[in-house]
């Protein structure tokens, strides 16, 4: 799957935090050590699937993974939108 990678860095945004959320069950400022999301707002987003499954990926194998929560994405984008 990874080939030779050592390390696959995973990007996510603050819905980890549940910042979607109209009830918001975590207030800032955000931390990792807030743990993961509790259900059953936990199952309404991808991240906890994804985390297991490169830990199921990752068995046995000399890879590893880390997750990266910034507080907001700046870019741009050169697409050209036909209105």
């Amino acid at each position: 799957m990874l080939g030779n990678q050592s390390l696959v860095e995973v990007l996510k945004i603050t819905q980890g935090y549940g910042i979607h959320l109209p009830e918001r069950v975590f207030t800032a400022p955000f931390k990792e050590s807030m743990g993961q999301l509790p259900e059953p707002a936990g199952s309404q987003i991808y991240y906890r699937a994804f985390e297991e499954l490169l830990d199921k990926q990752r068995k046995g194998k000399t890879w590893t993974w880390c997750e990266v929560r910034p507080d907001a994405i700046a870019s741009t984008s050169h697409l050209q939108c036909d209105t």
